[in-house]
């Protein structure tokens, strides 16, 4: 079933989304606390699943974390979904299935359900992709990607790009650009929308033995793979995870653009290659090759000489658990973290831009962790960055934000909270830290936590919150910002929902789980009410 409806907040019980719990709703003035955002009923429990004629019993997975079965979007508002439903052979029991859902007809689509036969293998769908951590297939410009387990693979890739769904990488198969006699071990697959597939894979246990190919209509090609010689380095100097300090393989963190294209943190040894030059970022260029654009040990313009890329240990110089991962934009702006030395420092957390002209832009960095450098003063705070730049996001305007620790009142070391800041190189500005109100709060409540999420190409920017000091006690809200930093409260848990649009049907959330379009502010939601009940939508913020 589906309705579409704009949700109007002053609308007392005829509106969608209402903050608080039922009994607390009477108390505040709703006009003042949640903007117009627009709501789309995708499926509900209890609705009849299309394509197998017994209903819908939920929309989770056993071990799975609440945003894992949210719908997945693609830019046309169209989802990807995954469910159980009563098992039609035993309705004792359920079973587990894959649909999309057309935004313009409203209506669902059975992709595969768990005992179909799985194309290309012989064998049968045994899960998507595995039966503790199932979630929604991927949808892009209309076409499905899903990942699944079958009889005896552990690991495949299929997609409908040609119309049909078919195999296109599975567990065992041979390694093509790879060592002899090897294969493909549990290979990653990331589908785009021009109907290519990325695969990261292994070959082995070794966390050497790694790499990427991608398929283009029928054919798997190697980009790169552990072993191979590293472009940009000298002759002889090959991806490999290096020295006895790196504890992963040669490809630390990667990322793709919207049309495949990658960039990583690789490791390298070879002649010349010690801990204080084996790490590096490559990105891949439009026309499929490798590129080295920097390098641990490279001159690290700060504003004087003497900096340089990496720590004296010479570990960890980007990525990794100190710093923060790479993005990689569709323009083809890379944003990193790097830990950076010099001028008799050491351990200097900071933040990177490096543009597709090639130009190297310092974002921000935080006092030394031994030294005298000071760092740059985080915006708003009046404090220093304290270097704790572990999630960030950059558009394809080359806006960026990203999330660091501020120092809490009581100025202890481990009394701190967390803020996201946003803005361009040289022009920063803090835009929501913790133990702040924001309209759409109750009077009195408090952000809590925060986990920054994506900065869309509008502008616009989401970021996951604790809530605490409400009437609900401590839950889980999911923020939207507008390009101008206005913030509105989407979705909470203790809301009210009105799940048809006429007021006859109103449910609490008791749990959320959410995805977020690649394309812009429209968002997956996944929705557990407290009566046991649960349902899929899609969410729209309203300008």
């Amino acid at each position: 079933m589906s309705s579409l409806r704009t949700i109007v907040p002053s609308a007392l019980l005829a509106c969608a989304l209402l903050g608080g719990t039922a009994a607390a709703q009477t108390n505040f003035a709703r006009d003042q606390w949640f903007p117009e955002v627009r709501l789309q009923t995708i499926a509900l429990s209890g609705d009849i699943a299309p394509g197998v004629g017994t209903p819908f019993a939920d929309f989770d997975t056993p071990f799975g974390y609440p945003d894992t079965t949210a719908p997945w979007l693609d830019e046309q508002g169209n989802a990807g979904v995954f469910a159980h439903v009563v098992d039609p052979l035993d309705p004792s029991k359920t079973t587990s299935g894959q649909w999309t859902w057309n935004a313009a007809t409203a209506s669902l689509e059975l992709v595969a359900l768990r005992g179909d036969p799985a194309p290309g293998t012989g064998e049968l769908f045994v899960a998507f992709p595995h039966p503790l951590f199932e979630h929604a297939p991927d949808l892009d410009a209309g076409i499905v990607g899903v990942r699944a387990s079958t009889t005896t693979i552990p690991g495949a890739a299929f997609s409908d790009r040609s119309g049909v769904l078919e195999l296109i990488v599975r567990h065992g198969q041979p390694l093509p650009g790879g060592p002899a006699g090897k294969s493909f071990q549990n290979p990653s697959s990331v589908f785009f929308a021009d109907g290519s597939v990325l695969v990261p894979s292994s070959w082995s246990n070794s966390s050497n033995d790694e790499g990427f190919w991608r398929d283009r209509r029928g054919t798997l090609q190697l980009i790169t793979r552990g072993g191979l010689q590293a472009p940009g380095m000298p002759t002889g100097v090959y991806f490999d995870k290096g020295g006895s300090l790196h504890l992963l393989g040669p490809f630390d963190h990667w990322e793709a653009d919207a049309e495949g294209h990658i960039a990583f943190n690789g490791i390298v040894a070879g002649p010349g290659i010690g801990l204080t030059n084996d790490e590096g970022i490559w990105i891949e260029t439009s026309d499929g090759v490798l590129e080295l654009v920097l390098r641990e040990g490279d001159p690290a313009p700060m504003g004087q000489s003497g900096y340089r890329f990496g720590i004296k240990l010479g570990v960890r110089a980007f990525g990794g658990s100190d710093n923060m991962p790479l993005r990689f934009s569709d323009a083809g702006t890379v944003f990193f973290g790097a830990q950076v030395n010099g001028q008799g420092s050491d351990y200097i957390q900071s933040l990177w831009m490096r543009k597709a002209t090639g130009e190297l832009l310092l974002v921000a960095d935080s006092p030394a962790g031994s030294g005298s450098h000071a760092g740059m003063l985080a915006p708003g705070t009046g404090e220093p960055f304290m270097g704790r730049f572990m999630r960030g996001t950059v558009n394809a305007h080359d806006r960026l934000a990203f999330q660091d620790g501020i120092s809490h009142p009581l100025n202890t070391l481990y009394n701190t909270e967390t803020a996201i800041f946003w803005g361009e190189p040289g022009n920063l500005a803090l835009l929501i830290a913790t133990e702040t109100w924001i309209p759409g709060l109750h009077p009195g409540e408090l952000i809590n936590g925060l986990v920054l999420g994506e900065l869309h190409d509008d502008g616009s920017l989401f970021a996951s919150a604790n809530l605490k000091g409400g009437p609900d006690g401590t839950v889980r809200a999911l923020l939207h910002f507008d390009a101008s930093g206005k913030p509105t409260v989407l979705t909470r848990e203790g809301q009210v929902v009105d799940v048809h649009g006429d007021g006859s049907d109103l449910r609490v959330v008791e749990e959320f789980g959410f995805s977020a379009s690649d394309h812009g502010p429209q968002f997956g939601l996944r929705l557990v009410f407290t009566d046991g009940t649960a349902g899929l939508f899609r969410l729209d913020p309203v300008p």
